[in-house]
């Protein structure tokens, strides 16, 4: 079976270690640990240039007792380990401070290698025995007075039922095995006969629904769902067989499903023969082009509690699912959500239990539907402030409530678009999560979301990652009550260099509670204008290579036509330390960012210049587009004759013949 790669795992498994020399009573007090046993030798300093004082240093005994002193931190390694270990660099003995030091032999080098303070274990499915394996030398001075050899036992890797990954910690090591169920992109779902789970993953591993896999990585837990990361090397193995994996169990949803029970039901093949659709709707993603079913499902009945989010997404879920909920594209592939399914119905559905601060549908096919009796229009529930505050993080993350709530607040802080609200004027802005958010207000609501004014809000309301916030736009009212005082912003000025340096010094994914003026020229733009935002980049010159992020500018629809390569413009707004962990399809990043910004002040504006149009071969457009630098677009345009061989949602993909291969989107 191929190697797997595994990081820390957090939990302890049974280790063991024979020294080839010495015994194993030392204490196991942590690094630069220094016993107190009495002794005549002077303290000396390591500086092996300074002439140590009479008597002379016995540094071969001391070197021994050093050994000793940490000796106990081995004496598993022979029994067996099969996680990382913790060693020690250096320790110190009556003054003296010894380095230690790390050898591996080539026999061992393929499952252990020193990282820092870590002996890091690589096992596979097999148990494999070194002797000396481990050199462990003593040194003062550069000098080396002590030298052990240690055999070490990498054990077999353990394999992880997948009940058992629903109760790990974020950031475990694990290895599991279970038979793919269903494909979401590149990532996957697997079950087993108890449970399920989903791998995330970007990079093609090859694998089909049906495959019986093992996936090595690392748990990832994301609003409630427990997934699998997998190592970059040897992450996705495909077995030859069942290997003991049980065939999944389907979930049969019903009145006498325990759906809170994230082990019980996540991830996992699902049937339901009565769900009542509360509420549905199609939304569709600007920036990424999908289109998406969403709405409410209860599992017992119009009167249940048994609550269920649905997110149908086309380019996961493909035309003919999306077909079966009621959605229909027109030849420019735009999508419509038509009558077939309307609140009230109910439905028979089968496919994939995925969770999202609860259960949600993200992959499912409808396969009946009955027409049954429509819900209660939504009502106004007259609420004070902390009432709205209790109701709204009572809801799961990502939900809105069905009713609309109509409460008074005192408008207390704002952040770009964003203004927060609370129970009175002068309440503690610290902390956002205990006020109540309008996010991205309308230019018509910023005029009356002025600084200390009283309002009347009516809304529904959302809880987004335990911010309570407004559901949008479209179900949300303001009337003005008490007026008050136009927002004075305070910006700290800086240049483009200045805001990246400041930006990449927040740490990971902070932003900044202070607000930022930067002046620039835009070098690309990475998302086009819609629905009041674009996304740029920020150079200090029209030619600039080093530049800063600015994420989501709001920009009113009278300028969107300014947002182009080359203008010249200020923009204020916090700065973020965007931050992407390393996995299999990329590095560890930081990305410095302008986050909740608008434009202050516009300056020059190129004029648009008359482009070409070049006519090229497939070959010379795939070269001509990869030339140029991420984010930026020709000034010429390409005329070519090309196959239409894939698509995903209102994405399609182009290729030089009709046979030509898809497996790689970037050909």
């Amino acid at each position: 079976m191929k190697k797997l790669n595994l990081l820390t795992l957090s939990a302890a498994l049974l280790m063991g270690l024979a020294s080839c020399g010495g015994n194993n009573n030392a204490s196991s007090t942590p690094a630069s640990v220094e016993p107190s046993v009495p002794g005549s030798v002077t303290p000396v300093s390591e500086d092996p240039s300074v002439e140590p004082s009479t008597p002379a240093v016995d540094y071969a005994a001391l070197a021994e007792r050093a050994y000793q002193q940490i000796s106990a931190t081995y004496e598993d390694w022979a029994a067996g380990i099969t996680n990382d270990q913790t060693i020690y660099l250096e320790t110190t003995v009556d003054g003296v401070k010894f380095v230690i030091e790390y050898a591996i032999s080539d026999e061992a080098k393929d499952y252990l290698k020193i990282e820092g303070g870590k002996l890091v274990v690589t096992p596979d499915a097999e148990d494999h025995r070194f002797l000396n394996a481990v050199t462990v030398t003593v040194k003062f001075g550069g000098t080396a007075y002590a030298t052990h050899s240690l055999n070490v036992r990498v054990g077999a890797l353990a394999i992880v039922k997948l009940s058992a990954i629903w109760d790990m910690k974020d950031g475990d090591a694990v290895t599991s095995r279970g038979k793919i169920t269903a494909m979401y992109g590149k990532s996957f779902f697997m079950q087993d006969g108890e449970a399920g789970t989903e791998v995330y993953t970007s990079a093609d591993w090859g694998v089909k629904v049906g495959d019986y896999v093992e996936v090595a990585g690392v748990i990832s837990v994301y609003n409630g769902l427990y997934e699998i990361k997998p190592n970059a090397e040897g992450g996705v193995v495909i077995l030859d067989g069942a290997n003991g994996v049980v065939d999944p169990v389907n979930v049969v949803l019903g009145a006498d499903t325990n759906i809170a029970d994230a082990k019980a039901v996540g991830g996992r093949i699902f049937s339901a023969t009565n769900l009542y659709v509360k509420e549905i709707s199609l939304g569709h993603s600007s920036s990424s082009g999908y289109y998406y079913v969403q709405g409410t499902v209860l599992a017992d009945g119009k009167d249940g509690t048994k609550k269920l989010t649905l997110r149908i997404e086309d380019r996961y879920a493909g035309q003919e699912m999306m077909a079966s909920w009621g959605v229909s594209y027109d030849a420019a592939g735009v999508a419509t959500l038509g009558d077939k399914i309307s609140a009230g119905d109910i439905l028979e559905v089968n496919g994939i239990l995925n969770w999202y601060s609860g259960p949600q549908i993200s992959l499912a096919t409808v396969t009946k539907v009955t027409e049954g009796e429509a819900p209660a229009d939504p009502i106004e529930i007259n609420a004070t402030f902390a009432e709205v505050i209790t109701a709204g993080k009572a809801l799961a993350s990502g939900e809105s409530s069905y009713d609309y709530y109509v409460f008074d607040a005192y408008v207390v802080k704002n952040s770009g678009t964003n203004y927060f609200l609370a129970a009175t004027a002068d309440a503690d802005t610290s902390d956002d999560k205990a006020l109540f958010e309008i996010y991205k207000a309308s230019e018509a609501n910023q005029a009356k979301l002025l600084k200390g004014a009283k309002v009347t809000v009516k809304t529904k309301i959302k809880n987004y990652n335990t911010q309570v916030e407004d559901a949008g736009d479209a179900t949300l009212t303001i009337t003005v009550v008490e007026a008050g005082e136009p927002w004075v912003v305070n910006y700290t000025e800086v240049t483009v260099a200045g805001a990246i340096a400041a930006a990449l010094a927040l740490g990971n994914g902070a932003t900044s509670t202070e607000l930022y003026k930067v002046s620039g020229y835009i070098i690309a733009v990475t998302y086009a204008w819609s629905n009041g935002t674009a996304s740029i980049t920020l150079g200090a010159t029209a030619e600039a290579t080093e530049v800063l992020t600015v994420y989501k500018l709001n920009v009113p629809e009278a300028d969107k036509d300014k947002i182009v390569v080359g203008a010249q413009l200020t923009v204020g707004g916090n700065l973020q330390n965007y931050y992407k962990s390393a996995d299999e399809s990329h590095d560890e990043s930081h990305t410095p960012e302008l986050v909740n910004g608008k434009v202050l002040e516009w300056g020059e504006i190129p004029a648009p210049q008359e482009s070409q149009v070049i006519s090229a071969t497939f070959a010379e457009v795939i070269t001509a587009g990869k030339a140029l630098e991420s984010g930026k677009t020709t000034e010429d345009e390409y005329e070519f004759e090309a196959y239409v061989v894939k698509k995903s949602g209102t994405n399609y993909f182009l290729g030089a013949t009709a046979e030509a291969d898809t497996s790689d989107d970037k050909a």
